[in-house]
């Protein structure tokens, strides 16, 4: 029996300039608004409540970055950066976590279907959303 899934489809550069314009907010976005088709597809090890939090610290660092400065003393300020440098590659590694725990669930669930994982590394949701575009805005997922 074959069951049908439709995934959102999204231009992967419109991705990558949500991305950029965010400051990174989109990347965790991204995962969270699709997790709905993630977990019918089949079992995910996404950590949300991770992605959740990453989503509004990354929230309050754009808000820092436009507003910061004019807010904090120096030593105020170079603190904010201290924590702004492990908001962002903490959420960076919850950021490949999370893409590469998509990507096998992908590759287990769907027929004939594989990742490049040089590429999955270098542009991680864009990718995804490029094979997603590609293959998955409607499939069938094998029983």
């Amino acid at each position: 029996m074959n069951t049908t899934f439709s995934f959102k489809k999204v231009h992967p550069a419109l991705a990558f300039i949500l991305t950029n314009i965010t400051l990174g907010a989109y990347v965790p976005y991204w995962f969270i608004s699709r997790r709905d088709a993630f977990e019918q597809l089949g079992k995910t090890e996404l950590k949300y409540k991770a992605l959740k939090l990453f989503f509004v610290l990354y929230i309050l660092m754009f808000g820092y970055y436009f507003a910061g400065k004019a807010l904090f003393t120096d030593t105020g300020a170079n603190f904010a950066e201290t924590i702004h440098l492990w908001i962002t590659f903490t959420g960076l590694g919850i950021t490949y976590y999370s893409a590469f725990r998509i990507a096998e669930m992908m590759e287990r669930e769907c027929e004939n279907f594989q990742y490049n994982r040089i590429l999955l590394l270098l542009f991680h949701i864009w990718y995804l959303q490029f094979k997603i575009n590609k293959n998955f805005h409607q499939y069938s997922k094998k029983d």
